[in-house]
Order: structure tokens, then sequence, then C-alpha cells
């Protein structure tokens, strides 16, 4: 499935990919999430 940071194009997607799609767990991405945060404050503090 997708990641935090992967575009995906929802018309492409059947009804059961966009269910799973809706209904991945949060806390799975969560760390993803963070280093992206971080990241991107970072870059934005090295500006």
């Amino acid at each position: 499935m997708s990641r935090f940071d992967t575009l995906t194009d929802w018309q492409q997607c059947d009804e059961a990919q966009q269910q799973a799609l809706l209904t991945r767990p949060a806390i799975s991405a969560s760390d993803n999430i963070t280093q992206t945060v971080q990241s991107i404050r970072a870059r934005a503090r090295s500006g």
C-alpha cells in the first residue's frame, strides 16, 4: 500500500484498495511522519 509520502491516484484504486487506504492504521505511519516533520524543521532552521 502507499506510504505517507507517496501520492495515490484515488480514481485508479478499486474499492478494496480505497477501503484499505482509508482504514490503514495511523500508528504504522507515525514514525515516518515524525521523521518527515523533523527533516522539514531542520531544513527550515538551517534555511
